[in-house]
């Protein structure tokens, strides 16, 4: 029913807008479907991620240079947090440009531990986001050290001097 909405909608602005108008548009129809979907198609249940663990979670519609798209994301908030709607998530990307910044993390491949490239823990990318968004089972758990290099990381990015 959606998509025949959509459909009919879509085809209504073509007719008034020009083209570089109706690109806009139809990006925008695009996110507005995929709110849609996220939103009823979800039910969370009792669903209660742990801190440290990994789920592929739908960080589609960013802005500007923030990381999009499905991906692997660390769970940050506390598990007394994520009994409400949301979570505070870290998320990954694939490590390709040989570029690493202060704040970045680097998991080399490990197909033992699930890991099937090299990815980069981007700290400077933590948000809060909603459980919905979670679209995966738990992929692995975080190891001591990599934990230990987060924290020290959250530390420097908020600038923050340990005692």
């Amino acid at each position: 029913m959606i998509k025949k909405l959509l459909k009919k909608l879509q085809s209504t602005v073509y007719t008034f807008l020009d083209q570089d108008t109706f690109e806009m548009m139809e990006r925008f129809l695009w996110w507005f479907e995929k709110q849609i979907r996220i939103h009823f198609s979800a039910k969370l249940g009792d669903f209660y991620p742990k801190k440290w663990d990994i789920y592929i979670v739908d960080l589609w519609r960013n802005v500007s240079s923030e990381i999009g798209k499905n991906r692997p994301c660390i769970i940050f908030s506390h598990k007394k947090m994520n009994h409400g709607d949301g979570l505070i998530v870290i998320p990954m990307k694939t490590y390709r440009w040989k570029i690493r910044k202060k704040w970045h993390i680097l998991i080399r491949k490990d197909e033992s531990r699930g890991v099937l490239r090299d990815n980069i823990i981007d700290v400077s990318q933590m948000r809060y986001v909603s459980k919905k968004r979670i679209t995966s089972k738990k992929i692995w758990v975080l190891d001591d050290e990599i934990v230990a290099s987060i924290e020290n990381k959250i530390l420097y990015i908020f600038d923050i001097q340990k005692k």
